[in-house]
């Protein structure tokens, strides 16, 4: 018999699987247009840019997690700004 968590954690990687489908068949066309690269110098910056995109999604995620926790801290006053109400 299966755990309920097992279960549970097999049901959302099966939906996560399911949901990178439709990248994967999106990004593989551009893959397929890599053969195509004879050049050396030309697949070293095409692999150059995509480790920039790797790295700044990797920023975001964590300002986004930054901000979220600036959000939630009691230094910052909750009241409404007020600069603008002339």
């Amino acid at each position: 018999m299966d755990d309920p968590d097992v279960r549970g954690c097999r049901s959302v990687m099966a939906k996560r699987i399911v949901s990178a489908l439709p990248v994967a068949v999106g990004v593989y066309p551009a893959v397929l247009s890599l053969a195509h690269m004879a050049d050396p110098v030309v697949r070293l910056v095409f692999a150059l840019n995509c480790r920039c995109v790797a790295i700044l999604l990797s920023f975001t995620t964590g300002i986004e997690a930054l901000a979220h926790e600036r959000r939630q801290s009691p230094a910052l006053d909750r009241c409404p700004v007020m600069i603008n109400l002339r």
